[in-house]
């Protein structure tokens, strides 16, 4: 796994002190990234139920709420129902297209008209109250969600790295136009072992919102959003590893640095400065330089021995 880098005095010094930092996603420079709204799937009758219930603890009744789901409930449950909650889920002082009647007196008086009348008309008013409320249940989700993940990720920590050591555009971006270097790390030792592999996708993921109200699934749930980048990225190929805080320096273990890749437009100052470091700490790190192909648009790697005066 690699690691691409400009040389600056941050670069000099997790390289002197055998560490890797770990960034804001705040600070990333895709504006999708980690930070693009949370959705929610489209809820099923069951997990509807069970949002609710956790939602608005002790406000809804849950065998009440099974019955208006089922289209079971009598008028009378279902008038009663409606004096303790109506006002609440319908929101009558809104402009929404739901509301046929603008207050709650008017829709009691309304149930109480059609009686046991027209089944008809009971059911399409408890079918307008269900769309009403999953629409009012699936906005308060999307907040949750989003107030969480910002909260989060505010907090959390990232730091990238590659599957590759020789894409063109990564040398461009990462390592100031190809004067920066990579670093090479030993992928099955901690912390580098626990990379996450980036997903790539045209459409923004979905937060399954059954799995994220349990403890566990809160972290896979925020994991995936730090994950999921568009399809336009893909050719990263990229790696993450993931920190519950940010600004935060990790040391890696001896031995962790396989190899160090140059840029093919590093300065000889840059170079130095390097070099001086990895006699230092790095002895037994195999150093490459990156090389334009005469023949392909593309970075060869051609491996040296480092001396004083030697040739880069």
């Amino acid at each position: 796994m690699f690691k691409y880098c400009s040389i600056n005095k941050y670069t000099l010094e997790n390289l002197s002190n055998e560490q890797i930092y770990f960034s804001s996603p705040s600070f990333f420079n895709d504006p999708f990234d980690t930070f693009h709204p949370a959705s929610v799937e489209r809820l099923s009758d069951k997990i509807f139920v069970e949002l609710v219930t956790k939602l608005w603890k002790g406000r809804f009744d849950q065998g009440d709420l099974m019955e208006i789901m089922n289209k079971s409930i009598s008028l009378d449950r279902y008038y009663s129902f409606c004096v303790d909650h109506i006002d609440y889920i319908f929101q009558f002082d809104s402009e929404h297209k739901l509301v046929k009647y603008r207050s709650k007196k008017a829709y009691l008086n309304y149930l109480s008209m059609i009686g046991g009348n027209s089944k008809e008309l009971f059911s399409e008013e408890v079918f307008d109250l269900l769309n009403e409320l999953k629409i009012h249940l699936t906005g308060v989700i999307v907040n949750v969600l989003n107030e969480i993940r910002v909260n989060k990720f505010s907090k959390m920590g990232i730091s990238c790295f590659s599957k590759n050591s020789d894409n063109l555009l990564m040398w461009s971006y990462y390592a100031d136009g190809h004067k920066g270097i990579c670093l090479e790390f030993d992928s099955t030792v901690l912390p580098f072992s626990k990379t996450i592999e980036v997903t790539y996708r045209s459409e923004i993921p979905n937060i399954i919102s059954d799995l994220f109200f349990s403890k566990e699934s809160d972290l896979q749930s925020l994991m995936k959003l730090a994950t999921h980048k568009s399809i336009e990225w893909s050719h990263e190929e990229e790696l993450r590893l993931l920190h519950h805080n940010n600004n935060q320096k990790y040391r890696y273990p001896k031995g962790s640095l396989k190899a160090l890749y140059f840029g093919c437009k590093v300065s000889d100052e840059h170079f130095d400065k390097i070099m001086s470091i990895v006699r230092q700490i790095y002895p037994e790190v195999r150093l490459f330089k990156m090389v334009p192909s005469t023949t392909k648009f593309i970075l060869n790697k051609r491996e040296f021995i480092y001396r004083e005066k030697s040739e880069k």
